[in-house]
């Protein structure tokens, strides 16, 4: 009967000139002392990240390379990097803001131009039901004068 193990190997890969750490993990199957499968995991960990848990190569080194000039540092680094990325974010939002001020006026024009369309095909509307009207009245008219001269050619002289 084959025998499965599991071994874990955890290192420390590199440590950045600001003192950030990269961790790899190897876990690993073994059938009867060979590996049959192996799998990789890999993670930073920034100056002042909490270490709790990690595996104990990892808080040694940690605790060896971290200290209060690089932990500062590397804060500092984040706190400047947000400020840019909230400066850039906030700049983008301005642009937003002015295109949406650029549309907002554009529908209010285009909006005054639909209401002068509507009140013209009104006048048009209104216009074309005179003609009719007035079409219809001549129409009439028309057959008056027919029904007038039929009767008229109709008497005996």
């Amino acid at each position: 009967m084959a025998i499965y193990t599991e071994e874990s190997v955890t290192r420390v890969s590199r440590v950045t000139e600001h003192g950030i750490l990269e961790v790899q993990r190897e876990d690993m199957v073994l059938r009867d002392g060979e590996i049959i499968s192996r799998e990789y995991h890999r993670e930073t960990l920034n100056p002042g990240d909490d270490t709790t848990g990690k595996h104990p190569i990892v808080q040694a080194v940690a605790r060896g390379v971290w200290n209060p000039e690089n932990v500062g540092a590397h804060s500092a680094e984040t706190l400047a990097a947000i400020a840019a990325a909230h400066a850039e974010r906030d700049a983008a939002l301005a642009q937003v803001a002015a295109k949406q001020i650029e549309l907002d006026a554009a529908n209010a024009a285009a909006a005054a131009k639909q209401s002068q369309l509507a009140a013209k095909q009104a006048e048009l509307d209104a216009k074309q039901n005179a003609l009719n009207a007035a079409e219809l009245a001549l129409a009439n008219k028309q057959v008056e004068i027919a029904a007038e001269i039929v009767r008229q050619i109709g008497k005996p002289a």
